[in-house]
């Protein structure tokens, strides 16, 4: 009785032996005369739970384009939240050289209030011109007596 159930349905339905086996048994419960019309019958709703339908060509096809197409968006997440890490990563970066560009200016900006400091006079006319201005005195509190 198994192998005539799996000869009529074996290309529609997949199952355990078991369930196989269970489907059977009910059909040899019943009259003889009722067993070819219960064969030509898919399971009953009682049993229809245990069978699954069997995967044809498509089915499987369109199985492996789901699997695929789940492997590839993994894959564009975990690209896309490694660009966000190197975005986060280059953001910083670029906030610290903002940071070091403004130390820096700050810092030549007191070189230069040094350097204006320590240039000879020979260097800067105006301070030349300013000498020139000043009036000679004579010293007198250094003259001996």
């Amino acid at each position: 009785m198994i192998r005539r159930l799996k000869e009529k349905w074996g290309m529609t339905y997949t199952s355990y032996e078991a369930n196989w086996r269970m489907w059977a048994s009910s059909i040899l419960k019943l009259p003889v005369y009722q067993h070819d019309m219960h064969v030509a019958n898919p399971p009953p709703e009682i049993m229809l739970h245990l069978f699954e339908p069997v995967p044809n060509g498509a089915q499987q096809r369109n199985q492996s384009l789901q699997r695929s197409m789940t492997v590839a968006l993994d894959i564009v997440d975990s690209c896309l939240d490694g660009l966000g890490s190197l975005k986060r990563l280059v953001s910083d970066v670029v906030l610290r050289i903002e940071a070091d560009e403004s130390t820096l200016r700050t810092k030549r900006r007191v070189i230069e209030g040094f350097l204006q400091e320590i240039t000879p006079i020979a260097v800067r006319p105006d301070l030349i011109d300013l000498l020139r201005s000043i009036p000679n005195a004579d010293d007198e509190e250094h003259i001996e007596a």
